[in-house]
This record gives structure tokens, C-alpha cells and sequence, in this order.
């Protein structure tokens, strides 16, 4: 189908642009399946809606600017700023404010965000105050934060606007999912303020890019003569006219009710999980997380086929911010996985345990016993990361074979075991491993989650594991003589999974095939270690721990 290639991967759920993430509304699908095919071969005029728009809104048709999406607005206004114009910018905001304000020779006054990103509007006013005509950029609700300036703090900026012949640019991009009335209120002698909206979001038609400006005349004028007369298309102008109609209102109304509904969840269910988040007036909500747990949180609910927004800009690090579907069942289901596991398994061997030692010291031993060659603790990695190695001596024995050398893996194993466990006339070097895992971890990964071993480890060879790491002997395991099929085949996840009764899971391990076994179990994966980094992520992992001591930081 025609367009088939622009849209995103089948099963994904797009929660980073704060767009309608559901289908198109069905009265712009009906307004685009009746348009003739003169629609294409006629250049556009976008009087017509500028008209529509005014009446909608009980302004005057040249108060009224239609661009290509708000972007062009801001884009006209910018470009009409004379040199070293003064601009007031609070701080967070819109990133295309940022974009201009560094494009452009004007003379930026950027305030600092209060703690919690809250707008400094104290700051602002006083900023607005110290200045003479300039322009004051504001968005509410705001994005990225979703904040609502309060009435009286919007009145007490245009207020000090009104006093200093400074223009207030109010973005309102997210008006329609308040509650508040935002209705647009402008005289066409008042020369201080213009408003910015869009039917990017509410509308559901962000792929048409259709935006508009309102404002006095004498505003609107500069940025209609830098306009190009042609830059919104004949489709996108018919199916937005079509957004002002009766039924498509109704729908705009619903669809934004639902919404609103949606966000309060989301963001009782984030009090009820502690997490610091900014209170939202829009379709999105801004939620506080370190740095680390931030991709973590986005990686992994990507790697569930949600799409969540992070940010670079040096105020917003560590945040992440998620728009609000229509249907939330999916986004709340991987949000309880993906911050609440109730059963996280763990692989032993790299992961708790420091085995170059003891395992993988064998493996040399063994080789070097059998072949008279002597392999390096490199290769032992590289082998590893082809994946199907989970237990130690299967691979000793690839090794072996790949020397030339023939052995039944069942004498492999006996010669690997009387190395490691050692005899009457040598020490094991068992007695080598000691834990990485920190007691202080350790509890708290207790405190938040049930804790489940899924190891290439037999019952026997786990025994001594529970004593070095703290841990009760009773605790649930998978070890590789338990299961028909070890990682990377799920089939130890299932079995811990099962006898705990959980089903919200993470499974951290050092080696792809736990990768690969997290998957194939649908639980969160994460890698640990930096020899198989790459290999880790390219398998799949949602983030890779240099150390499993990290892994607090994910809790």
C-alpha cells in the first residue's frame, strides 16, 4: 500500500511525540477518502481555512496565519526579530525555541528551571520587567513537563508584557486536552500577544503538519509576508478545515476526556511507585529517573515495542518522557515489568560469582591436559560469544574437538570435574571463585523482588555458591541438570517462573545465550560485563551493568 514504508514497524506503540498513537480519527480517514483528484493538480490556498479558523475562534480572518505546522510560525516570528532583539525564554521548553534563539542574532534571556523543572515565573516576570520590548515565549501546558502555569501567573506576566511593549508568544500546543478554558481571547487592538496552535496532537493529523498563529493583525502581518504562498498542501488544508466540523469536535472532546482520564493513572500509578514526576496538563507525563535507570526505562520498553522519549539537552538528563495512548492496558502492563519485576533471575558464573579462577581456569587446564596446547582466557570469551555455551564443560569440549583432538564430551567432563573439585593429589580450583555480588546488593535485590538462580551450573556445583554469596540454600534455582535444555533455551526461566508464581521478570547474566534465554521467556534482559558489551547489546539486552553492583541503581 502507497505509504506503507513511512510508518513505523507493525506492533509498535509510538509513545515519544506526544502524538495521537492510535489511527487516524474516522472523520479525517472519511474527509481524505472523498477528496477529488483536482485536490493534486491545483496549488493551495489557504485563505479559506485562515476564514474558518477566525470564525472558529470569533477573531478576524487577518489575525489568523496558517502554517506548516506551529514550527513555521515560530520560524516566521523569529526571522521579523530585528538584531539583538531581546527574547525572554524560560527554561524547560519546546527544543525548536532553543534552536532559534542560538540561529538567530537576537539577545537571549534563558531562566533556569526551578527545582523539579518547574517554570521560574517569578524569574520571568522580573526578567520581562528589566527589559523593553521583548519577545516572552511561554508554552501551556508546557512541553516537555506537561506543567499548567496558574491563571494568575499567565495574567501577571501579561500584565508586565502590557507595561513593557513586550510580545508574549503562548504556545498552546496541548490546550485541548485541559480542562482549564484556554479559549483564544484576542482584541484586535490588543498588540501584545499571539497564539500558537496546532492539529498535530489533539486532531490526530501530525503528518499533515497544519499549525496556525492568532493574534492582532499588526503581529500577524510581518510573519504573513515571510510566509510562502503556497506551504501548507491542498489535502492538509481540507482535511484540518474538516477538524473544525461538528462530528470531528466531538471527537477531539472524547478523544481528549480519555486522555486526561489516562494521564491522572499514569500518574497515580507512578505515586504509588515513588517515582518523582512533574504533574501534567497534557498527554504526556515527565518522569524523573538517575541517569542510568533512564536508559534503562526507555531501552528496555523499547525492546517491548514502546517507544518512549529521552532527552540529550544537559536540564532534562535523566528524564523520561511518555505520551498517554488512547488505550493504556499495554503501556502500564511493560511499565509494571519493566520498574516493578516481582522475580529477577540470575546467572551465577560472571555474573555472581568471579569465576576466571575456577571455571574458566579449568578450561584451560583441560584443554591444555588433553591437546598439549595452550588456549588464553580471550579465547574462552570469543567462544562464549557465539552463543550455546552455557555449560562450562560442553564448551571445553568444543575447544577440545576444534584442536583436533577426540574426546567424548562424558570424559571431558570427568576431566574437567577433577580439576575443578580436585583429587586425593591436587587442591580444586573451586576454591578460587569468590562473589562479586556485594552483601549490600544482595539485600537490596532481596528487599525488591523475589531472586531466582538460573545457572549452566549442576545442583552440586551451585551448593558452595549460596554460602559465598549470603544466600539461603532453599532460595529458587534452575540449575542445567534440572532442565532438558539449558540457556540459551528459556526453559529454566519458565521453571523458576513457575514455582514462584511471578510473572513480571528480569533475567541478568554476563553471556548472549542469557540473552537470548530472557527473550525467548519474555522477561527484561540484562547484560553484565564489559568482555561481551557489544555482543550483549546486539543481543538484545535493554542495558549492560559493568557490575551486577549497578543494578540498584535500576530499583
Amino acid at each position: 500500500m502507497l505509504g506503507q514504508s513511512w510508518i513505523e514497524q507493525p506492533g509498535v506503540l509510538k509513545l515519544d511525540q506526544n502524538e495521537r498513537s492510535e489511527t487516524p480519527p474516522a472523520w479525517a480517514q472519511k474527509a481524505l477518502a472523498e477528496m477529488t483528484p483536482f485536490v493534486l493538480n491545483r496549488y493551495p490556498q489557504r485563505g479559506r481555512l485562515e476564514r474558518k479558523l477566525a470564525e472558529f475562534h470569533g477573531v478576524l480572518p487577518q489575525q489568523v496565519l496558517v502554517t506548516n505546522g506551529s514550527d513555521e510560525s515560530i520560524q516566521y516570528l523569529f526571522q521579523s526579530l530585528p538584531a539583538a532583539h531581546p527574547v525572554v525564554l524560560p527554561l524547560p521548553t519546546f527544543g525548536i525555541y532553543q534552536d532559534q534563539i542560538r540561529r538567530y542574532p537576537v539577545k537571549a534571556h534563558v531562566i533556569p528551571p526551578l527545582d523539579g523543572l518547574r517554570l521560574d515565573m517569578q524569574g520571568t516576570i522580573q526578567a520581562v520587567t528589566a527589559l523593553k520590548g521583548a519577545l516572552v515565549i511561554l508554552v501551556r501546558p508546557n512541553n516537555p513537563t506537561g506543567e499548567m502555569v496558574a491563571a494568575q501567573e499567565l495574567s501577571r506576566l501579561m500584565d508586565a508584557c502590557v507595561a513593557t511593549d513586550s510580545v508574549l508568544l503562548l504556545d498552546e500546543a496541548y490546550a485541548d486536552f485541559c480542562e482549564a478554558d484556554l479559549a483564544i481571547q484576542i482584541d484586535e487592538q490588543q498588540a501584545n500577544k499571539i497564539i500558537l496552535r496546532t492539529f498535530s496532537k489533539a486532531y490526530g493529523l501530525a503528518g499533515l503538519r497544519v499549525g496556525y498563529a492568532v493574534g492582532a493583525s499588526q503581529l500577524i502581518q510581518p510573519m504573513r509576508q515571510r510566509a510562502m504562498p503556497y506551504n501548507v498542501s491542498t489535502p492538509a488544508l481540507l482535511i484540518a478545515e474538516q477538524g473544525l466540523s461538528k462530528e470531528a469536535q466531538l471527537d477531539v472532546a472524547s478523544y481528549c476526556r480519555q486522555v486526561r482520564l489516562n494521564t491522572q493513572r499514569l500518574m497515580d500509578w507512578l505515586s504509588l511507585h515513588s517515582l518523582c514526576f512533574v504533574t501534567s496538563a497534557a498527554n504526556f507525563v515527565m518522569v524523573k529517573l538517575n541517569p542510568l535507570r533512564a536508559k534503562f526505562v526507555s531501552q528496555a520498553m523499547a525492546h517491548q515495542g514502546i517507544k518512549v522519549r529521552m532527552f540529550d539537552r544537559p536540564e532534562l538528563i535523566g528524564w523520561v518522557r511518555i505520551s498517554v495512548p488512547l488505550d493504556d492496558q499495554r503501556l502500564f502492563a511493560c511499565l509494571e515489568q519493566v520498574i516493578s519485576p516481582d522475580l529477577i533471575c540470575l546467572d551465577v558464573d560472571g555474573c555472581l560469582v568471579d569465576v576466571k579462577d575456577s571455571f574458566e581456569a579449568t578450561v584451560i587446564e583441560a584443554v591444555l591436559r588433553a591437546t598439549k596446547q595452550t588456549i588464553t582466557r580471550q579465547t574462552i570469551v570469543q567462544t562464549r560469544a557465539r552463543g550455546g555455551f552455557n555449560d562450562d564443560w560442553v564448551l571445553t569440549h568444543e575447544l577440545i574437538s576444534k584442536l583436533g583432538v577426540s574426546m567424548t564430551l562424558t570424559d571431558v567432563r570427568s576431566l574437567c570435574e577433577s580439576i575443578y573439585w580436585g583429587t586425593t593429589d591436587e587442591t580444586g580450583l573451586h576454591q578460587l571463585e569468590f562473589a562479586i555480588l556485594s552483601p549490600a546488593t544482595r539485600d537490596q535485590l532481596q528487599n525488591k523482588a523475589q531472586l531466582a538462580m538460573v545457572t549452566g551450573r549442576s545442583t552440586t556445583e551451585l551448593e558452595p555458591v549460596f554460602d559465598l554469596l549470603g544466600l539461603k540454600n532453599d532460595m529458587l534455582a534452575s540449575t542445567i541438570d534440572q532442565v532438558e535444555k539449558g540457556k540459551p533455551d528459556p526453559e529454566g526461566i519458565w521453571r523458576v517462573k513457575s514455582l514462584s508464581g511471578a510473572s513480571r521478570l528480569w533475567m541478568v547474566g554476563d553471556n548472549v545465550d542469557d540473552i537470548h534465554a530472557a527473550h525467548a521467556a519474555g522477561a527484561v534482559a540484562i547484560g553484565v560485563g564489559e568482555d561481551l558489551r557489544h555482543e550483549l547489546e546486539a543481543a538484545g539486552a535493554a542495558i549492560v551493568l559493568s557490575s551486577i553492583n549497578e543494578i540498584g541503581s535500576l530499583l
